[in-house]
């Protein structure tokens, strides 16, 4: 059956306040509640004493803590849960010195359950223990009684007792009094005690319940009688049951000059109290008041220091509190346990041995801040300790000095919080930005590297048609040609690493294009390595860098080799995936929509999962020293990120390895077939070409081959240059191959874009070792039809440039 709750919520949001009441619901509680969102109201419905505040941190009109602190001051003791989008340390601290039984975070509202339940089951076992010790208690006399109570409610029982004892009670009372908040807090009423009488008439008006206590304090003690019909119990010892005279005594109990609470006793006797009853109970009163302060605050100290354990035992950070000395320790939260990895008894036992856990090249400079800082209140360090089990953890620590009133330090208290994570991601960014800066030195190294190699490629391919050599310099000139094209590749190698290797796009399948790797990656893989294609029974189109995707699957299967030394099963996949919202929405890299799915699985020894989170990060590598560059699954990385793919990887240590690397598919391609001369038809007829080269050695070159291969050259250094050539030769040129970056302010891309305002006609070539910017450009660059890479051999370069001349359009 749910039990019946009596709910006050401070929250300026009803649909707020209506999750909460249905969270209470589910966990078992039959609600009866009342939402505020201003501190007058929350005053007014604080006086009929609610079984529970469920209160927001942030109001526009109203303030959690403010709230807590008037529920503290209250004196109510009423459960009170502070509940917040975010609560950091600071505002969960400061939220329990001012009262608040627990806190909570509103995307873990279903702890709000459980945080209840405890916050009632606290509150009821403190009412057992009190019923408990009050009825255990046997005191001598008064004085005993009060210097050893323990709790206000123990004090008030012990009062009530006194009073029984010196005057005979029918019903009394005990209610704390506050004047900062006009409230009556009722302590302890004897009505309610086990086999004593029922539930007398209240002694005072309930609707008014601070008016006899302000009487009580401008005039001293009240006696009030009243003669009114009382349905009495059979336990009444005189006659007339149905009407009885009631004498109502109310009396102020003191703490020196201020009233803390209010003693109201009353009897159905017939005659009333004398006035030397009234200067007793007075006697009896200020005797008390002290002892009954005092107690109080011992208890609000208890209750502090409860919730300041609740609170350290709750939060991810480590709380410690030493002496003055620091040769004791006073407290040590149980976080220390999770991040130290060391028993908070340890600590407790040989406090001296803390320094052991930090690592050795911190130790010293930690020692030193202890000695030198924390006694000025300035210590903030950050420092390693080493964990029992040899893993390191970053710890980031401050303290504080507590003083007395006097201005002496006596205790020194610590917060340590564990920034192993935080350190780990500023690492990264500084690998990040490294790697950045290594990108763009490479990418300018291999940007004019393939100037000088164009250059090389060229001439060579000129000597190679060269009909009068011995063939011997035809050999020479063979050999000089393919050293320049491996020094291609190897610029190819940094460009794709530092990704900025210009893209060449184009639709392709997939499938096809593994078919005709496949032959080359056996030779390279080698016979001890079994080597399994499944393709997808569709062609699975993409639009990709071709050598790009060969160096994909290269990478990858060279790096499964590598996990096979002693020879194993390799397994290359394709096959369409269709990701919808929910699908995309289980990994952070997923986007909804068609994708092929290239996968490599191997049979290896599996990569460590320490290893497995890092395996992309530039020169990481867990081969061997000359093994491996740590470049592989780097430029795979890039290469798929540049292309809008990314990269899952699974694996188990022992088992083996699979690669998914998923790529947008198209549902149907609209391939550009590019245009193949053969090098004997790929000549001029003296056609007048424009080239426009900012790196002389390249431009020189390019004159010379385009002549050798009859076309009349026009040369420009420069977009400026180049126009005015254009304006002297415009009857005449028919094709422009330019630079797409050039120096003095006019690119490749804008020159041609004024060239072909005055002749539409105009056939125009680009050429480019790389640029990080090409791909937002607007306007496509295909390769063998309107684009060339740098370096480019001569047959490249005439079957370019014939098929471009031949075309109708563009």
């Amino acid at each position: 059956m749910p039990r019946p709750l009596n709910l006050l919520i401070v929250e300026d949001s009803p649909d707020d306040a209506e999750l909460l009441v249905l969270e209470l619901r589910r966990a078992g509680f039959a609600p009866k509640w009342k939402r505020v969102e201003t501190e007058a109201d929350f005053l007014k419905e604080l006086r009929l004493l609610p079984d529970l505040i469920l209160c927001d941190y942030s109001m526009p009109q109203f303030s959690g803590l403010r709230a807590a602190q008037l529920s503290q001051e209250s004196g109510l003791a009423i459960p009170f849960i502070l509940i917040s989008g975010t609560v950091g340390e600071e505002v969960a601290v400061e939220a329990m010195k001012r009262g608040a039984t627990d806190y909570l975070l509103k995307d873990r509202i279903a702890r709000l359950g459980s945080a209840l339940e405890r916050a009632l089951e606290q509150k009821q076992l403190q009412v057992e223990r009190q019923r408990t010790e009050q009825r255990l208690a046997a005191f001598s006399s008064l004085g005993q009684k009060l210097s050893a109570a323990k709790l206000p409610s123990e004090a008030a029982e012990i009062i009530l007792d006194v009073a029984d004892q010196l005057f005979g009670w029918d019903a009394c009372s005990l209610d704390l009094y506050s004047p900062e908040t006009d409230l009556i807090t009722p302590v302890m009423n004897r009505d309610t005690i086990a086999g004593r009488r029922e539930m007398c008439p209240p002694a005072y008006d309930q609707t008014e319940p601070s008016a006899m206590a302000r009487r009580v304090i401008e005039h001293g003690p009240q006696l009030v009688l009243r003669q009114e019909p009382y349905a009495m119990s059979d336990a009444v010892p005189f006659g007339d049951k149905s009407r009885a005279s009631a004498s109502l005594m109310f009396v102020p109990i003191r703490d020196a000059a201020k009233v803390i609470g209010i003693l109201s006793i009353q009897s159905y006797v017939p005659s009333a109290y004398s006035t030397r009853d009234l200067s007793e109970l007075q006697s009896l009163a200020d005797h008390c008041g002290g002892a009954l302060n005092r107690i109080q605050a011992t208890e609000a100290l208890r209750q502090s220091e409860e919730r300041f354990r609740q609170l350290a035992e709750n939060i991810n950070e480590v709380f410690w509190i030493t002496d003055h000395a620091r040769q004791r320790m006073l407290y040590i939260s149980p976080a220390y346990e999770q991040i130290w990895g060391r028993t908070c008894a340890s600590l407790y036992a040989a406090p001296q041995t803390w320094p052991d856990s930090v690592h050795p090249e911190d130790r010293s400079r930690i020692l030193q801040a202890r000695v030198t800082r924390q006694p000025e209140g300035t210590y903030d360090e950050e420092y390693r300790v080493v964990r029992p089990d040899d893993s390191i953890r970053w710890i980031h620590e401050r303290a504080f000095l507590v003083r007395n009133q006097a201005g002496q330090v006596e205790r020194i208290v610590g917060v340590a919080r564990d920034v192993t994570e935080n350190r780990k991601l500023e690492e990264l960014l500084r690998q990040s930005q490294k790697m950045d800066a290594i990108g763009q030195l490479a990418g300018g190294v291999a940007h004019d590297f393939n100037n000088i190699l164009a250059v090389i490629q060229m001439q060579a391919g000129m000597l190679r048609v060269e009909r009068n050599l011995p063939p011997a310099q035809l050999d020479f000139a063979s050999e000089i040609e393919k050293a320049a094209l491996r020094g291609a590749n190897l610029t190819r190698q940094l460009l794709l690493f530092s990704r900025r290797q210009t893209l060449q796009p184009r639709d392709l399948d997939l499938n096809e294009l593994i078919a005709n790797i496949t032959k080359m990656l056996q030779r390279i893989l080698g016979e001890d390595i079994q080597t399994r294609c499944t393709y997808a029974a569709q062609p699975m189109f993409i639009h990709a860098d071709a050598g790009m995707m060969d160096q994909v699957l290269m990478n990858l299967t060279v790096n499964s080799r590598d996990a096979m030394p002693q020879g194993g099963q390799l397994h290359i996949e394709t096959s369409p995936v269709d990701f919808d919202a929910p699908a995309a929405g289980q990994s952070p890299d997923r986007r909804p929509g068609a994708y092929v799915c290239l996968s490599v699985s191997d049979t290896g020894c599996g990569i460590p999962p320490a290893a497995l989170s890092r395996i992309f990060e530039p020169f990481f590598t867990t081969k061997e020293v000359g093994k491996g560059t740590g470049l592989g699954l780097a430029t795979v990385f890039g290469i798929v990120q540049q292309h809008q793919g990314w990269v899952e990887v699974s694996s188990e240590t022992g088992v083996g390895t699979t690669f998914r690397v998923y790529l947008p598919r198209l549902i149907h391609s609209a391939a550009v077939k590019s245009v193949s001369l053969a090098s004997g038809s790929a000549r001029g007829t003296c056609e007048t070409i424009l080239v426009v080269e900012d790196d002389p050695a390249v431009r020189g070159v390019m004159r010379i081959t385009l002549s050798h291969l009859g076309y009349r050259v026009l040369e420009a250094a420069t977009g400026a240059s180049a126009m005015d050539v254009w304006r002297r030769n415009r009857e005449h040129v028919l094709l422009v191959l330019t630079d797409l970056v050039m120096p003095d302010g006019m690119s490749g891309r804008q020159l041609a874009g004024q060239l072909l305002l005055e002749n539409p006609r105009l056939k125009i070539i680009y050429t480019s070792g790389y640029n990080a910017e090409i791909t937002s450009w607007d306007f496509q660059l295909e390769p063998g039809v309107n684009f060339i890479a740098k370096p480019f051999q001569v047959h490249e370069l005439a079957q370019t440039v014939r098929a471009r001349l031949d075309l109708q359009n563009g």
